[in-house]
C-alpha cells in the first residue's frame, strides 16, 4: 500500500469572551487514500483496504464558561 499525506486545517474566531466559532476542513486536497484492513484480511470477510473519507467540513460553536 502506498504512503499518503493528508492536509487538515481549522480556523477559529472569538466573537465574545467565552464564545468561539470554528470551521474545520479535513482532507483539504481531497486525496483518495485507503487504510489497510485488519492483518487477517482475506478480501472476502475482511477488507484488505478500507477507503477513507473525502473532503469534509465541520462548523463548531464553542462556549467556555
Amino acid at each position: 500500500m502506498d504512503g499518503y499525506c493528508i492536509l487538515n486545517g481549522a480556523v477559529s474566531y472569538e466573537f465574545l469572551r467565552g464564545l468561539t466559532g470554528q470551521v474545520v476542513v479535513n482532507n483539504i486536497l481531497n486525496a483518495e487514500y485507503y487504510s489497510p484492513g485488519v492483518r487477517s484480511a482475506d478480501g472476502n470477510y475482511y477488507a484488505a483496504r478500507i477507503p477513507q473519507n473525502e473532503r469534509n467540513t465541520m462548523v463548531k460553536l464553542i462556549f467556555n464558561y
